[in-house]
């Protein structure tokens, strides 16, 4: 849910979402602030193998809307981002710039750019 002054709007129902936290307190977004929008990660796991996993959302700063962010690269689309453990994403010139290890378990670190396609709502690897 998302609730801002006296409205609130269902941005997605994370569906046997399960939370592992150190606590019972409640977990906080990480927030990346771009030129037009603010971009928020919800990790449910504080702690990963390969790293952390979070589903993101943006909040147009001049309108309010809100949104679901998915992420693009070549043919495939993602719902969360999944990103090393030191080293959260970053706005760089107005991309998210995302450091994550090699999926092929060689412990090799990969960063990628994403730049945000309004249209889709999507973030789009560059190449």
């Amino acid at each position: 849910m998302y609730k801002h002054n006296k409205s609130e709007q269902e941005l997605e129902e994370l569906r046997d979402l399960v939370f592992v936290q150190p606590s019972d307190q409640p977990v906080s977004f990480e927030i990346i602030n771009f030129d037009t929008m603010d971009v928020f990660l919800l990790t449910p796991e504080y702690t990963g193998s390969r790293g952390f996993n979070s589903y993101v959302f943006g909040v147009d700063q001049k309108s309010g809307e809100e949104f679901t962010i998915m992420f693009k690269k070549d043919a495939r689309v993602w719902e969360t981002i999944n990103y090393e453990k030191v080293s959260t994403p970053v706005n760089k010139n107005d991309k998210l710039v995302v450091t994550t290890r090699n999926t092929e378990g060689q412990g090799d670190t990969l960063t990628v750019e994403y730049r945000f396609d309004r249209d889709s709502k999507q973030f789009i690897a560059e190449q």
